[in-house]
């Protein structure tokens, strides 16, 4: 990592060699406006150098460069913006907090696995205060080909998006939002749509447009053929179930009109499917679709959910 020998402190250009060293000061990096500190030893000239990646209160360089961003992009979009602002005397601060008329939204950055507990405690917390609470994602919690337990906890369910979550590409510049995630047909990898915003203020406004449309898939055949091969499995299961009296077809519209969740069927939902479709064999546990659609009216009353929450 390359030494600098000239810092911005309060938007003023200083040296290292004259620099007197004050708490209250900010030092930024001329270049990237990251933040940057004073090194001063013996026997060598003074400099400004980077901060690590991690500082000693544990946030990363990461979370605290989209947290600064952020806000700052916020501020010029609403009215009302807070950094880090104190909710009540339990000391529970979200990253950013936005009023808006009498409701409340709760941002919180996330660039590290979080512990179940800690999320839940601080979901709970804001719901206490009638306050939404959104989390964006860091480069260690993207989503790839694979669902893992780290994301679970992130994904939010919308009619209009189904299980979709936010990531936030520092390098690139890009939120990514990820959005009808799926599991695929006998596999355990996730598809899903994506659509890419810029990290600035025209994305922001383009991303809050796109979740308010109406993004529902209303029928099985608009998914990508990928994700619905004929695979040999497959045909066995459509075969059981029609030899049964089941249409199979409309199962999978219903199923993917309403409710699909993106992770590995339960125990419980295998035996519905078994019980439905009148079979015994332990290939249906492949099953791509869940009967979810029973519980429906669960998920429509869960306006402000947890992933937990549907299933306890």
């Amino acid at each position: 990592m390359s030494f600098l020998y000239a810092a911005l402190v309060n938007k003023k250009l200083i040296y290292a060699v004259n620099y007197q060293p004050q708490k209250a000061n900010k030092l930024e990096c001329p270049k990237c406006l990251g933040m940057v500190r004073f090194i001063k030893s013996k026997g060598k000239k003074p400099y400004f150098k980077h901060f690590s990646k991690v500082s000693k209160n544990d946030e990363t360089y990461e979370h605290r460069q989209l947290k600064q961003q952020i806000y700052h992009i916020l501020n010029k979009i609403y009215p009302e913006v807070f950094l880090e602002k104190t909710i009540s005397s339990d000391k529970v601060r979200p990253d950013i907090l936005i009023k808006q008329k009498t409701q409340k939204l709760a941002i919180e950055i996330q660039c590290s696995p979080l512990g179940e507990q800690i999320h839940e405690y601080r979901h709970n917390y804001y719901r206490q205060f009638s306050i939404k609470d959104i989390w964006l994602v860091g480069e260690k919690l993207h989503l790839h080909q694979r669902l893992a337990k780290k994301h679970i906890r992130f994904l939010r369910y919308q009619k209009n998006l189904g299980f979709h979550l936010f990531e936030l590409h520092l390098n690139s510049q890009k939120i990514k939002l990820k959005y009808h995630i799926m599991r695929q047909d006998l596999s355990t990898k996730v598809n899903y749509h994506m659509q890419v915003f810029g990290l600035n203020s025209s994305g922001i406004n383009q991303l809050i447009k796109f979740v308010k449309q109406d993004r529902r898939i209303k029928r099985y055949q608009e998914l990508p053929i990928k994700w619905h091969k004929n695979q040999k499995e497959l045909e066995t299961i459509k075969h059981l179930a029609y030899a049964n009296g089941y249409n199979f077809k409309k199962l999978l519209a219903e199923c993917y009109t309403s409710y699909r969740q993106p992770y590995f069927l339960s125990s419980e939902t295998t035996e519905k499917i078994k019980a439905k479709i009148g079979i015994s064999n332990d290939i249906v546990v492949y099953l791509p679709i869940t009967l979810r659609h029973l519980d429906s009216k669960r998920i429509e009353e869960k306006k402000n959910w947890q992933f937990h929450e549907l299933f306890n």
